[in-house]
């Protein structure tokens, strides 16, 4: 079949993204070699998660082999009046650690 020039070159540009992009794509032989790994038999037991593993789940697509939803953030409750000289605002929503006291706690809890 003949192709018309512009969709030839469409075409050979397709095929050239391809090559190009498997060039930059690192090619894994080994399960060890993959920087995350996900097994089966560590996704929770919980509601926001499924996997085809567990067995048949009527209310989800046979299709769907591995389901995870994501949480909504739960509200965070306000800081009470008393303690609100000791807390630091800028790290109060940090979720990546602990939240940090003012330097000045021990000063202003009068130790």
């Amino acid at each position: 079949m003949l192709l018309d020039p512009d969709h030839e070159r469409a075409l050979r540009l397709i095929q050239y993204l391809q090559a190009l992009a498997s060039l930059r794509t690192k090619i894994v032989r080994d399960i060890k070699d993959y920087e995350n790994i996900l097994w089966l038999h560590e996704i929770p037991d919980e509601d926001e998660c499924f996997t085809q593993a567990w067995g048949r789940n009527d209310d989800i697509e046979p299709d769907i082999w591995i389901e995870i939803k994501k949480r909504d953030e739960p509200i965070q409750p306000k800081v009470p009046k008393v303690c609100d000289p000791w807390v630091n605002k800028e790290t109060l929503k940090n979720s990546e650690g602990s939240q940090r006291w003012l330097d000045d706690f021990e000063q202003l809890a009068g130790y």
